[in-house]
């Protein structure tokens, strides 16, 4: 047995764990003994309404001994575990550590007996799966490329700070600025790409244009192109990071030298470049500019993935996908930093968080919906798979107790525990199939380039149904196949039983019968 599903195999050794458990209690009470009694008081009943003493007692022997040997032997097949036929659960874990097992599983140290025809059937059904899935193995650099752009998050303290403050003082005034623009030309994106569109908190139009996150000087103003005061930094982030904003302005024109509080511009914050407006002597060496700290968070990200991309040394635009989708992911707030309120206004604000927020919901709701297979979906079908593996262990030392040891009640747990066995089967299929599915929709994704996830609404809705089709409807038909099956199988095992009895008891007559009419002749 072999399996990557830590759920799978903790759950199955806690089964069969409390199985024996179970089996040693009824064992000591000797309550299995109970189907054999019942099973020949059933026959004695059954024989001495339907024949004299002298028929009765020779078919209910035959009876008796038929049942007796076919209930042994379910016994000592599907019922008693046997110290021949064991279950160690450390054996069989993939990539997981055994220190991380020791916790689940009831008793770590020793293996688990469990009885000869479920392990032939549990190892037989998990060594067939596990060849086949072995056979087909593919490269999931779609799937593994979406799940680690959907899994992106600001996972540093500061760096988040940073961005709820850029996003308060420099990309929301701006927006609002933009948006009621009226000096022309006004401002358009160059392209209708993510990254150039007014959603993108660091899309070039508000980086470049001067007036927005750039700094005007007076021969802007003289020459017209300036676009108004442009944001800068507030004092308080820029102590914060030991970035001077005391300046000693020189004397000029009769005036004398003065102090003035400068800060760097929105533009020196995003890029870490110099705008003619503030010295970037003033800051630290070791302080980062917005945009690389966000780009070397996304990459840090990536490098826990390493199969979803190609390499690391991104241009410009693939840096720009990475920040959107970070930002998609993790949406800056307005909670511990803003612009003066009533300067920008209520309405103003939850206008500008609109339109930011529909911007990248689209984005952020497909990145969901292509990754659901791996973050969620995937999780919980294994999480049942092993409940429902737990709950057959579980419930057959005591159903077949109380099914009186009959042939047909091992026929429907059997179907019943390969067909959940051979569900990983299925969902690698379905794997399979979504990988390609993928890489059709996003192409750019199977040869590791980075691009945000967007994509029109209906695709999202087909794609999801696609999802349910391939991991939860189709494998539950087989399990409901299977276990119909198993009903069918079981029935045609139990009329074979009650047709041998028949004949049992029909010979037995006959012979009876003849005997005693030998007896009268002579």
């Amino acid at each position: 047995m072999y399996s990557e599903s830590l759920l799978e195999i903790g759950l199955t050794s806690v089964g069969w764990e409390f199985y024996g458990k179970i089996i040693m209690f009824i064992t000591t009470l000797n309550l299995h003994l109970l189907p054999f009694v019942f099973m020949m008081l059933r026959n004695w009943w059954e024989t001495s309404r339907s024949q004299d003493a002298g028929y009765a007692t020779v078919t209910e022997v035959k009876r008796t001994t038929s049942d007796f040997l076919v209930m042994a032997i379910v016994v000592f097949l599907f019922w008693y575990p046997s110290s021949k036929t064991t279950f160690n659960p450390n054996q069989y874990i993939n990539n997981t550590t055994e220190s991380t097992f020791q916790s689940i599983t009831p008793n770590n140290t020793s293996s688990i007996e469990i009885p000869p025809g479920w392990w032939l059937i549990m190892f037989g059904a998990k060594a067939s799966v596990t060849q086949i899935i072995e056979w087909t193995q593919f490269d999931a650099k779609a799937q593994t490329t979406l799940h680690a752009m959907n899994t992106m998050r600001i996972e540093d303290p500061d760096l988040q700070f940073q961005v709820d403050a850029f996003a308060s003082y420099c990309y929301y005034p701006t927006l609002k600025k933009w948006q009621y623009e009226t000096k022309t030309p006004i401002p358009q994106p160059a392209s209708s790409s993510k990254s150039e569109s007014p959603q993108f908190i660091g899309n070039r139009m508000f980086v470049e244009t001067k007036g927005y996150y750039k700094q005007c000087h007076q021969t802007d103003t003289d020459s017209g192109g300036c676009y108004g005061t442009a944001e800068s930094m507030p004092v308080d982030v820029a102590q914060r990071y030991s970035i001077q904003s005391k300046h000693l302005m020189p004397a000029e024109d009769g005036y004398q030298a003065y102090y003035a509080t400068v800060t760097p511009s929105c533009y020196t914050w995003w890029t870490g470049n110099e705008d003619n407006y503030y010295d970037i002597s003033g800051i630290p060496s070791d302080y980062v500019p917005l945009r690389k700290a966000l780009v070397e968070e996304a990459k840090n990200h990536f490098l826990k993935f390493p199969n979803s991309h190609n390499n690391l040394n991104m241009g410009t635009e693939a840096e720009n996908q990475l920040i959107i989708q970070l930002l998609s992911n993790d949406q800056p707030s307005l909670s511990g930093q803003s612009k003066d309120w009533d300067e920008m206004g209520f309405w103003d604000l939850l206008k500008n968080g609109a339109m930011y927020v529909i911007g990248v919901i689209g984005g952020s709701i497909m990145a969901w919906l292509l990754s659901i297979a791996i973050e969620i979906l995937k999780p919980l079908l294994f999480m049942l798979q092993g409940l429902a593996i737990f709950g057959v262990i579980m419930s057959m030392s005591i159903t077949m107790v109380f099914g009186g040891f009959r042939p047909d009640v091992v026929i429907k747990h059997g179907a019943f525990l390969i067909s959940i066995l051979f569900l990983p089967l299925f969902w690698h299929a379905a794997d399979f199939l979504n990988e390609g599915l993928l890489r059709i929709l996003y192409p750019q994704y199977e040869n590791g380039v980075v691009a945000a996830v967007t994509s029109e609404g209906i695709v999202a809705v087909i794609y999801f149904i696609f999802l349910l089709l391939a991991y939860v409807v189709l494998p539950g038909f087989f399990v409901k196949m299977m276990g119909q099956a198993g009903a069918e199988a079981a029935d045609v095992a139990g009329d074979a039983m009650e047709t041998s009895k028949k004949i049992t008891g029909d010979g037995a007559g006959a012979a009876s019968r003849g005997l005693r009419g030998m007896k009268f002749k002579k």
